[in-house]
């Protein structure tokens, strides 16, 4: 262990010695599947019988599903419990509050589906909301205290806690230097490349749309760049086309798809060797469920809506919170598991999927794959306003002129898909706006 690595170690254990203890713990955990198991479905048991004993909302619909009696959890009857969705988090936000709170705070959720909505948190969540984020990077062979750089993209963030005198401190100690990408300027992106070449960092932590800019500046003007050995995006969907975008630019790093949110922390994440996506159900207890139907899924690579149940939150419970993403589970790699643990694809935002007038739904990857290699297309959006119109807004590249034959051909298979008489216009904007959350998405439905 370097140096370096030790004083990040010491720095984390003298601010919040619970951080450690729970990632030794976890780490230790996963060495042995069994025990694992078994603790997550402890955790599960915890929370539910937690929420029960001191929340007027749990209690009222665990005794509606029969969930709970005479002190025992009765899983059987899990899926009887009704979807938690922001709208109830706005309505019954102090029914939802435990009467059991230690050190509590408020977070808010990104916004990306609409308005905002208010979360309590607590230390306890925290610390293990951090040994999470420590996790990820120590399944993908970095530790605390190796050169990081952070693109980030949220201009909440950066205001509430990435540039100030704590998240300086906290940045030296933890070697890392953070890029701020919520608006990128090819000046900017030129400077981003030469400071990554410059500090040859063993990660880069990233928003997903921030590190494909820096990759099609790359690509395009053929320039030199480090290859990191990680680079972790997260806060996007990862469509085939971004990864090979991101690849290509940085040919010798690995590309890592990681889950999270305000809401639950950390979801999910790739790991070494493994294409598919790890769940941390030590953390977050998962389910699939039919977006129509709300049947739970039991099968791989059938898309669902995805609900979490959340572990750690004692302070303002979330059970079966539909987050408003689309994944996939991937094949069980051992049948003694009763849940699956890998996705297999993360679709993204459930208003990614655009409706046809009959009523069929459209995965957003079928349109951004109409856009690629696109020459006189630098960057672009495709907003469904209605089932029969679409809205394509686009930055036309530098010197290239539109390509009157790619427009007719991206316009007969978008009809192709949801009508013929669906109306699709094309419109050249000088810039794209991001969501509140500095996120960018490619794909989306407005209705």
């Amino acid at each position: 262990m370097n140096i370096r690595v030790a004083i990040a170690y010491s720095c984390i254990l003298f601010y919040n010695p619970n951080i450690i203890l729970f990632l030794k713990k976890i780490i230790s955990l996963l060495k042995h599947p069994s025990l694992y198991n078994e603790f997550c479905k402890q955790h599960l048991d915890n929370i539910i019988l937690h929420s029960y004993r001191t929340t007027t909302y749990y209690q009222e619909i665990f005794d509606k599903a029969g969930l709970v009696r005479n002190g025992r959890v009765y899983m059987d009857r899990f899926n009887l419990v009704p979807i938690l969705d922001k709208e109830i988090i706005r309505k019954r936000k102090y029914d939802l509050k435990s009467t059991k709170t230690k050190r509590i705070f408020t977070n808010t959720s990104g916004g990306s589906t609409g308005e905002p909505v208010q979360f309590i948190q607590d230390n306890v969540y925290y610390a293990r909301m951090v040994a999470d984020t420590l996790l990820f990077s120590f399944l993908n062979g970095k530790h605390p205290g190796q050169k990081e750089i952070k693109l980030w993209g949220s201009e909440r963030d950066i205001f509430e806690g990435t540039i100030g005198p704590k998240e300086k401190f906290v940045n030296l100690f933890f070697n890392r230097t953070f890029l701020n990408s919520f608006k990128l300027t090819d000046k900017m992106i030129s400077e981003y490349i030469d400071e990554i070449k410059r500090q040859k960092p063993v990660q880069i932590w990233t928003y997903t749309d921030s590190i494909l800019e820096l990759a099609k500046y790359i690509n395009q003007n053929d320039t030199d760049v480090f290859s990191p050995r990680n680079i972790i995006c997260t806060a996007g969907t990862m469509y085939p086309e971004i990864r090979s975008e991101i690849q290509k630019a940085f040919p010798e790093s690995r590309i890592i798809n990681q889950y999270g949110s305000r809401e639950v922390g950390q979801i999910a994440c790739q790991t070494e060797n493994d294409e598919s996506i790890m769940i941390f159900s030590h953390s977050n207890f998962v389910e699939l469920v039919d977006p129509d139907m709300q049947e739970i899924i039991t099968e791989p690579y059938r898309p669902g809506k995805v609900l979490i149940t959340n572990l750690n939150n004692y302070s303002m419970p979330l059970i079966r919170f539909d987050i408003g993403d689309i994944a996939e589970y991937a094949p069980k790699k051992d049948q003694k598991y009763e849940s699956f643990t890998h996705f297999a694809k993360l679709h993204g935002r459930d208003n990614a999927h655009f409706i046809s007038k009959d009523g069929h739904k459209i995965h957003g990857e079928y349109f951004t794959h109409l856009f690629y290699d696109k020459p006189w297309i630098n960057n672009f959006q495709v907003i469904q306003k209605s089932p029969t119109w679409v809205n394509i807004l686009f930055m036309k590249a530098p010197g290239n002129d539109m390509d009157d034959r790619d427009v007719e051909d991206i316009i007969r298979k978008i009809k192709l898909v949801l009508s013929e008489d669906v109306k699709v216009d094309f419109v050249e904007v000088d810039s794209l706006n991001k969501l509140e959350s500095g996120k960018y998405q490619f794909v989306r439905r407005n209705f």
